[in-house]
């Protein structure tokens, strides 16, 4: 009898919540960088296709769900694809990618106004396909691919890095490797309910 009025009581919250559809990104690309500033979600870089070629973008755009519109933001530094990202401490950081072709072991950081590169932070070696969490001590970085379309080239590979540290290896992750991965870490301040 307790399980059924756990439903009862629940039912009007569960048919309540639902996806609804906010205004769509300037350009349509995949591959992105995201985090959350505040109350803004940002998106940046990624790589989109015309006709039979491949272009990567560099654009940075910002949404706001309070006003449901998208504005432009200062450009990365360099057009990339395919990065790990995560949002710590008020900052959003792009780990590695695929910059033009080929793949990055860069660190870069957006403060809600520019892009730059984190010339004395570094990733082991150059890779696409991480994936990054945020703690509250820094960031945590996982698998990917060290040779572009090599599966062979997977990691299990996990990484911590603070900005201004040196990266540190901890265990590898258990089982098999990972290459686009889905993480996914608490966000409380973005609300996207209006």
């Amino acid at each position: 009898m307790r399980a059924v009025w756990g439903i009862v009581l629940l039912s009007p919250l569960l048919f309540s919540m639902g996806w609804k559809e906010r205004a769509g990104l300037p350009q349509a690309r995949s591959g992105c960088v995201a985090g959350v500033i505040g109350r803004q979600m940002v998106v940046a870089g990624g790589s989109y296709w015309q006709g039979d070629k491949k272009f990567w973008s560099d654009r940075t755009d910002v949404f706001d769900p309070g006003t449901n519109t998208w504005t432009s933001a200062d450009p990365m530094p360099q057009a990339r694809s395919d990065a790990a990202s995560a949002t710590f401490q008020g900052h959003v950081y792009a780990l590695g990618g695929v910059v033009n072709g080929t793949l990055s072991a860069d660190i870069l950081e957006f403060d809600g106004r520019r892009w730059k590169a984190l010339d004395s932070d570094k990733l082991p070696a150059p890779v696409m396909y991480p994936v990054a969490a945020a703690t509250d001590s820094g960031i945590l970085l996982l698998g990917g691919l060290t040779a572009a379309g090599d599966l062979s080239s997977a990691s299990r590979t996990l990484w911590f890095w603070a900005p201004g540290s040196s990266l540190q290896r901890r265990a590898d992750f258990p089982g098999v490797c990972r290459v686009s991965a889905a993480v996914a870490e608490p966000t409380p301040t973005l609300n996207v309910t209006n």
